[in-house]
């Protein structure tokens, strides 16, 4: 008797997902797939009186609780991001054609070549106004970490030691404002007694040592100058490479 391929649930062509369908694709309840969404953080929308989930949504959800992702979400993927990152331009390129890029000949990001503008401080770059703000980064950076904004707890996408991005929840986290997030170092916001924690798995992401996920307290240290321990999870995303998001989902102390 041939061997019965196992069936992998199909992934609808619009990418969004009923609690039917991820309960499928997840092999779990579907009570588990609505508290997911209604307790647990699961950035969904409502069409009628269902709730509708996103692909992109429910892997990175999936990784915050540390569980592993289903070959069919992968597959029908072709990976974590449904939309691939814009052809990748230098600040100073992409301004090249436009006045602004003006700006550009006596900035030191361009002399040094360095690839992500927004971590440097100061006068060093002549960029006028905020990151927040800027059209380079939007289209290279904020409509790809976008999903951080859906979620409920803090939450923030880190590379290198610089936050990329974090939303509002983030922000009040570091007793800073949402706009001023963007290039802010690591050593800034973490209490020097937990630095060694984000240095270490850091590491361990680019020896490929890490599988992809820590869990750990970690000690806030805001603006305020108050300390603040956390649960923070952290999970590795493929693009942008290199880079992991972050989620305090529980305020320990204050």
């Amino acid at each position: 008797m041939e061997r019965e391929e196992s069936k992998i649930p199909m992934i609808p062509d619009t990418q969004m997902l009923s609690v039917l369908n991820i309960s499928e694709i997840c092999e779990v309840a579907r009570s588990t797939a609505s508290y997911w969404i209604t307790s647990k953080g699961l950035p969904a929308k409502r069409s009628g009186n269902k709730f509708l989930v996103s692909t992109q949504d429910l892997i990175i959800f999936l990784e915050s609780i540390n569980r592993p992702i289903p070959q069919a979400l992968v597959e029908g993927l072709g990976g974590v991001f449904s939309h691939p990152f814009k052809q990748y331009l230098n600040c100073w390129e992409y301004w090249q054609k436009d006045k602004h890029g003006e700006n550009c000949r006596n900035c030191e990001v361009q002399r040094y070549q360095i690839n992500e503008c927004f971590t440097i401080k100061g006068n060093s770059a002549k960029c006028p106004g905020v990151c927040s703000g800027c059209q380079y980064f939007f289209e290279h950076y904020t409509r790809n970490i976008s999903f951080i904004h859906q979620m409920p707890m803090p939450a923030a996408v880190i590379k290198d030691m610089y936050i990329w991005s974090g939303n509002n929840a983030w922000a009040e986290l570091c007793g800073t404002d949402i706009d001023k997030l963007i290039g802010l170092g690591i050593e800034e916001i973490i209490h020097p007694e937990s630095i060694k924690i984000i240095i270490n798995f850091s590491k361990k992401l680019k020896s490929g040592e890490s599988k992809g996920f820590l869990k750990s307290e970690v000690c806030f240290e805001n603006r305020n100058g108050k300390k603040i321990t956390v649960n923070l999870a952290m999970a590795s995303l493929k693009e942008p490479k290199g880079a992991y998001f972050a989620i305090a989902d529980q305020v320990i102390s204050k």
